[in-house]
C-alpha cells in the first residue's frame, strides 16, 4: 500500500463505514463491549462488513468503487456508489434497503462517539487510487493479524477475532494472556490504524496492558510511543524501509510485549 494516504481519503472511508455500523446497531442487540457494532473484513468483495442481522443480511463498504453494499448470505444483492451522493440520498438508500427486509431504520441510531470530520463524497473521483490503496492495507493487515492470533492458542482467553472498530477505524485483535478482570488482567492489543490524530500515515501498533513501569528496547523497526498512550509503533513507511513483511514484524512486537507482561 502507499506510504501516505491523504487524510481526506481516510475521512471519507471512515465516514462511509458509519452507515454500515448504524445499520447493525439498529438491528442487533447491544453488547456490553459494543462488539455488535464492529466490522469484519470480507476478502471476496474487498469490503468491511457488519455482523449479520435480520435474515442473514449484512451492510458493507467496498473500497474498490467506494460503494455501500447490502449482502444476503454473503452475496451482494444491492449496491450504491457514493460518488457525488448527498448524505440524504445515502441515508434514504440505507433505510430503504432495511425497510425492504422488514428491519429497523437507522433514523434513531446514536453512536457513542463523534467524528471530528465530515466526509464529502464529491471528492471520491480524485481519491479513488488512495481509497483502493487503503483497502489493500486493511486486507494485508487482516491476513497478518489473523495469522498472528494462531500463535497464541496456548493462552486463555487467547486472541479475539480480528475486527475493525468504527470509532477509531482500526482493525485489531485483543490477546488475553490470563483470565480475570479486563481492567487488570494482562493483554496485548495489536492492530493496524489507517492514521489518526497521532500519526497522519497508516501504522501498526502493539500495546501492553497493564502499562509496565519500565519499557525494554523496542525490536527493530518498532519504537515506543508514550504520549497519551503506550504502544510499540511501526509506520507503514518504516515497515517498507525495513524490507520486512507485516506478519513477521507483528510477531516480533507481540512476542516482545508478551515477555514483558509475563515477567
Amino acid at each position: 500500500m502507499a506510504n501516505e494516504i491523504p487524510t481526506s481519503a481516510r475521512i471519507l472511508c471512515h465516514g462511509a463505514c458509519q452507515w454500515v455500523t448504524k445499520a447493525a446497531r439498529a438491528n442487533l442487540d447491544p453488547k456490553p463491549d459494543d462488539s455488535h457494532s464492529n466490522l469484519g473484513w470480507n476478502g471476496t468483495y474487498s469490503a468491511l462488513v457488519s455482523r449479520p442481522f435480520g435474515d442473514q443480511l449484512q451492510m458493507g463498504f467496498r473500497f474498490s468503487d467506494s460503494a455501500l453494499l447490502l449482502l444476503r448470505e454473503g452475496e451482494v444483492v444491492n449496491a450504491l456508489e457514493l460518488s457525488g451522493k448527498t448524505e440524504a440520498v445515502v441515508e434514504s438508500w440505507v433505510n430503504q434497503c432495511l425497510a425492504d427486509h422488514g428491519l429497523n431504520s437507522i433514523d434513531n441510531v446514536a453512536v457513542p462517539y463523534t467524528l471530528d470530520e465530515v466526509a464529502n463524497y464529491s471528492d471520491i473521483p480524485a481519491l479513488t487510487e488512495e481509497i483502493v490503496s487503503l483497502g489493500e492495507g486493511f486486507a494485508q493487515a487482516h491476513d497478518a493479524l489473523t495469522g498472528l492470533t494462531q500463535g497464541f492458542e496456548d493462552v486463555t482467553p487467547g486472541a479475539s477475532a480480528v475486527r475493525c472498530w468504527p470509532h477509531h477505524f482500526d482493525i485489531a485483535t485483543l490477546i488475553g494472556l490470563a483470565e480475570g478482570d479486563p481492567e487488570t488482567a494482562p493483554s496485548i492489543g495489536v492492530g493496524f490504524s489507517p492514521g489518526d490524530a497521532s500519526y497522519a500515515e497508516p501504522y501498526l501498533y502493539c500495546s501492553p496492558w497493564p502499562v509496565p513501569d519500565h519499557l525494554p528496547p523496542a525490536p527493530s523497526p518498532w519504537r515506543w510511543h508514550t504520549a497519551g498512550f503506550t504502544s510499540l509503533i511501526c509506520t507503514i513507511e518504516t515497515l517498507d524501509q525495513s524490507a520486512g513483511d507485516m506478519s513477521s514484524i507483528l510477531n516480533s512486537a507481540a512476542c516482545t510485549v508478551r515477555r514483558l507482561l509475563e515477567k
